[in-house]
């Protein structure tokens, strides 16, 4: 089994029982859920972060995914939401090597 369909198939499992367990009324994951599809776009950036190495595509990817989640999970930190793309994109570019084959 490869990495990307471990991650992939971890992602749709937890989505999966999330959507369940809100339709069943177990828990309210209405919140959690408006935010979960940057899940998309989370885990596949860390598992190939862990698989090829830190690089600048990766990085900003998270970055910009997990900026996204805090947004619609905490509503005032939309206000900086530019402020914080650009620190990032700054600071990747200049921490993060270029990636050459």
């Amino acid at each position: 089994m490869e990495r990307r369909d471990l991650g992939w198939g971890l992602a749709l499992i937890f989505l999966g029982i999330g959507f369940g367990g809100d339709a069943a009324g177990i828990w309210e994951a209405s919140s959690f859920l408006e935010a979960g599809w940057v899940l998309f776009v989370i885990v596949p950036c860390l598992f190939h972060i862990f698989d090829m190495g830190i690089q600048r595509g990766n990085v900003i990817v998270l970055g910009l995914g997990v900026g996204v989640a805090f947004g619609q999970w905490f509503p005032r930190l939309q206000n900086f939401s530019m402020a914080y793309v650009l620190l990032l994109v700054g600071t990747v570019l200049l921490i993060v090597p270029r990636f050459e084959e």
